[in-house]
């Protein structure tokens, strides 16, 4: 069985998770739910925080996982970070998609949503 292909958006599924009222995200029961059973390659796509705190932590919890952890560098617009994913997003899943033998992609990401893409 070929192993799905999961992208997290950890910026974006934090923000959500909080607007709904939760202080944290259960990343073993996400990537759990979106597999359903299969196998899975994920990667985390993570935003630095622009305030210098240090994700080493977070980073290690989903290495635990089994998750590869990709690290952006909010790029900076005129005075202020601007934290955007998306291009990251984009290029992780690329990735996946061409260099792994996966069965299908998910992109977990924005409002917490996601859908399986076939390959």
């Amino acid at each position: 069985m070929h192993p799905i292909g999961i992208v997290l958006d950890t910026q974006n599924l934090l923000g959500c998770a909080m607007k709904a009222g939760y202080g944290r995200i259960d990343y073993a029961g996400l990537l759990a739910e979106v597999a359903a059973g299969r196998p899975y390659v994920a990667v985390a796509c993570v935003a630095l925080p622009t305030t210098g705190a240090s994700i080493l932590p977070f980073v290690r919890y989903l290495r635990g996982l089994g998750v590869r952890v990709e690290v952006w560098d909010s790029p900076r617009i005129g005075l202020r970070h601007k934290v955007d994913l998306d291009p990251l997003l984009l290029s992780e899943g690329a990735h996946l998609a061409y260099t792994a033998d996966i069965s299908g992609l998910c992109i977990a990401a924005h409002d917490g949503d996601y859908a399986v893409l076939g390959k």
